[in-house]
């Protein structure tokens, strides 16, 4: 009767309570970044207070977890480990000699150093009833966004930050740029996709028709395409679908990758600028040579040898100075107002992923950086999703900055993490087991 009524009734609060209490540090991890993402993406307190607040919390995480483990001495790797000490180097050679600001330098290390606590010092499982308040959470966001939208689209340009050029869309608060808002849709998109959760893949689907961002419609069409791929289990999927290919994405994996990605990138803008552009360009989005895609690739080329011809940026960059020091107007889009290219294409800041961090920290600091960030990547075991998520966001950094850098680092490591649903298999019409997968979402021991 007594064992009966304990299972038959609901737990009392104290109960609950402790259950909380009891929680250990990668779940209280899982929580407390969860929330610094819906606070960065759709609140405007992004300051460096917030970045400090939420790392100092890992850093006592990480240290409670470390006191209780029994592999205190054995974190991460040597090769990881000292590409730690050699970014920390570089910091010290940076904070030494760069005349410039340092706000981005310290934003960008402390949420690199909040990924490397989750994913080589605790090695966090998910949390997935915080997944889904997370979830739920922004999911309203985003739909009040887009009827605001409808409702009145001029409210958008009243937003602090909001670059919005010639037209409105629907931005969030905590990343007012429209192209930076559709990264985090496609983030928000991705983690709706692994889960199967319906309402995210809805509201992805409408976002094009409000904002018709062609880099969100390519990175969705490229995973749409691989998962339809290993769906129909064809030759050229095999590598999507083979578990072999664990063995394959390791840190040396990753790191060739963003230098082979940087290499045919820069390749890529010089066969723009004094071939495909010398064609002539159309107007904004009614082509692929218009004259946005003319401005970046000849701001490529521009950065690029400017920084081959400079010195110092073997040791540091602009870092926030970067619109000051290249006379660009973060405000104001006019021909006067910014430094044009051979008299005719405005000058921006890089949009390759790697080329811009040189830019900003200096090559010194990007090795080391994108090393780590190789390492860590390594260490997330990626499911078949996780891999077409994977290609699509490498994919997307060659033509927007900031994919591996900052909050949307840590988001996608996060969305790496998530455990999956399986695709089903159309070859041979059966549903593989629905169950969350083992081996996804879940860092490597």
């Amino acid at each position: 009767m007594g064992n009966t009524m304990r299972l038959g009734m609901p737990r009392s609060k104290s109960t609950r309570k402790k259950r909380i209490v009891e929680w250990v540090p990668g779940e209280w991890a899982w929580c407390l970044t969860l929330l610094f993402m819906f606070i960065r993406f759709f609140t405007q307190i992004s300051t460096v207070y917030l970045y400090v607040t939420y790392t100092a919390l890992m850093v006592m995480l990480a240290l409670l977890h470390l006191n209780g483990s029994e592999e205190t001495s054995r974190v991460g790797n040597v090769k990881l480990n000292g590409a730690v000490l050699g970014l920390c180097f570089s910091i010290l050679v940076i904070l030494a000699f760069s005349p410039y600001s340092k706000e981005q330098l310290v934003k960008f290390c402390l949420l690199l150093m909040d990924v490397y606590i989750l994913v080589a010092v605790l090695k966090v499982n998910e949390m997935e009833s915080a997944t889904k308040v997370f979830y739920w959470a922004s999911m309203v966001v985003v739909a009040g966004t887009f009827v605001m939208y409808l409702v009145s689209p001029a409210f958008f340009s009243s937003i602090e930050g909001a670059f919005q050029g010639l037209f409105y869309s629907p931005v969030f608060f905590g990343v007012p740029d429209n192209n930076d808002t559709a990264v985090a849709m496609f983030l928000l998109v991705c983690l709706a996709y692994k889960k199967g959760w319906k309402t995210g893949l809805i509201l992805g689907s409408i976002y094009p028709f409000l904002y018709f961002g062609r880099q969100y419609i390519l990175m969705c069409l490229i995973v749409v395409a691989l998962s339809l791929l290993a769906m129909l289990k064809l030759r050229k999927a095999s590598w999507l679908r083979d578990q072999k290919i664990d063995e394959k994405l390791t840190a040396k994996f990753f790191y060739c990758v963003f230098a082979v990605s940087t290499i045919v990138i820069i390749g890529f803008s010089y066969f723009w600028v004094n071939v495909i552009v010398e064609d002539g360009t159309s107007s904004y989005k009614e082509s692929l040579n218009d004259s946005s895609n003319a401005i970046r690739m000849n701001s490529n080329v521009y950065c690029f040898e400017l920084m081959t011809r400079t010195p110092d940026f073997l040791f540091y960059g602009y870092d926030s100075d970067v619109f000051d020091e290249l006379g660009i107007s973060s405000t104001d889009y006019s021909s006067t107002a910014n430094y044009l290219i051979s008299g005719r294409y405005r000058l921006v800041q890089p949009h390759e992923e790697v080329l811009n961090l040189v830019l900003k920290e200096g090559l010194l600091f990007a090795i080391f950086y994108y090393f780590i960030v190789a390492h860590l990547l390594s260490k997330i075991k990626w499911g078949e999703k996780g891999k077409a998520i994977l290609v699509a966001f490498f994919i997307g950094s060659l033509f927007l900055s900031g994919f591996f850098r900052d909050f949307r680092l840590l988001a996608f490591v996060m969305i790496g993490l998530s455990s999956e649903i399986p695709l089903r298999s159309f070859a041979i019409g059966i549903t593989r087991n629905r169950k969350r997968t083992a081996t996804s979402g879940q860092v490597a021991r």
